[in-house]
């Protein structure tokens, strides 16, 4: 008999957008396993929306800095067959049968982090291991696929690890320093990884399969109906938004670049033959539909990628810290080299702030 397989997502109405992109992305790919949501603060309409689509789990998320650390949450629920831990800023581009396939024979699915050598020595003290710790490859905890049956422990001792870091500041808040904990869960678990569970029993994706930080850089979207993408010549299984802001948040502006990424979500929230939809209004300008939204995409992803434009930031810098004396008509000069301000005044010129 197959083990059921379910999908476990932490969310808050923070996250609705990316959460609505992930589901809508397992039903197209033809997925229709439950989709269990933590639910940390989604408003009662997000709520009513994601019915029928998603299971929700009620959950205090005070008890913690940030919801992420409550990661391994289907502890809580005694999962059991194939546990799928997926962050809410996933995009699934493609089925993932035969990946599934590995984690029922007893494999645990992971992909690379970019900062693949991470490591301390404090972890075995951090997060109270019970084997040894040795060196490995650190893993990002955005997906993570195993089999309940085949590691009963696993999902408890993943859920103790990351209590230990509750309290501690995220890697992600204003000032916050680096160290054994800071990437709370992700941490937790790859210590874990690193010790309790033997080298050979983690099947690593493939870079191209999911890529993460500078190699999404490298991904081609070759059918948008589908989602289907290639990444240095292979199927791309993932796609994630990585970094405290997310492409349906107003303040991305600054780093938006028209990613693969991005074209998929916006497809996957208003698009065509979809699960679940979002209001248009609430997304910014960027991921909305029409002229005014191409004209957007082009300026941001100019701006955001113009050579010249670290040079103009460090000039605009320069000028207004006080070094440079440029007369009274300095304000109307940094207007016209500041990509930032520049940008500012064409989405009031179009009479819409960056969220509308």
């Amino acid at each position: 008999m197959t083990a059921k397989a379910a999908f476990y997502v932490v969310a808050d109405r923070r996250f609705f957008p990316g959460l609505v992109g992930l589901v809508n992305s397992l039903r197209l790919q033809g997925h229709s396993e439950s989709v269990v949501v933590l639910d940390c603060g989604l408003t009662h309409r997000q709520r009513e929306q994601l019915q029928g689509n998603c299971r929700l789990v009620p959950f205090d998320r005070s008890q913690a800095t940030s919801p992420s650390r409550f990661k391994p949450f289907a502890h809580l629920l005694h999962a059991r067959g194939l546990v799928v831990v997926v962050d809410s800023a996933v995009i699934v581009t493609a089925p993932l049968n035969d990946l599934f396939d590995r984690a029922r024979a007893g494999r645990i699915c992971v992909a690379l982090d970019p900062e693949e050598d991470r490591w301390f020595s404090e972890w075995e003290d951090v997060f109270g291991l019970r084997k040894p710790l040795r060196r490995g490859r650190y893993v990002n905890s955005s997906f993570v696929a195993f089999s309940a049956d085949h590691w009963p422990g696993l999902l408890g001792r993943w859920w103790e690890a990351c209590r230990r870091t509750w309290r501690q500041p995220w890697f992600y808040e204003t000032g916050a320093p680096d160290g054994p904990a800071a990437q709370g869960g992700q941490d937790a678990l790859n210590a874990l990884l690193m010790s309790e569970v033997p080298e050979e029993s983690v099947w690593y994706l493939a870079t191209g399969a999911a890529p993460i930080g500078e190699a999404a850089r490298g991904v081609r979207v070759q059918d948008l109906a589908t989602l289907r993408c290639e990444c240095g010549g292979q199927r791309t299984l993932l796609m994630q938004s990585v970094g405290a802001l997310k492409p349906w948040e107003g303040a991305y502006w600054k780093r938006f670049r028209g990613d693969a990424y991005s074209v998929l979500l916006r497809r996957l929230l208003l698009g065509e033959g979809l699960a679940l939809r979002v209001d248009e209004a609430e997304l910014p300008l960027w991921l909305r539909r029409g002229l005014t939204t191409q004209a957007v995409w082009q300026v941001l992803v100019w701006a955001n990628t113009n050579p010249a434009r670290p040079w103009v930031g460090r000039s605009v810098r320069w000028v207004r810290s006080g070094y440079g004396r440029w007369g009274p008509g300095t304000t109307g000069i940094l207007r016209l080299v500041d990509a930032e301000a520049w940008v500012s005044d064409v989405f009031r010129g179009l009479g819409v702030g960056v969220c509308g």
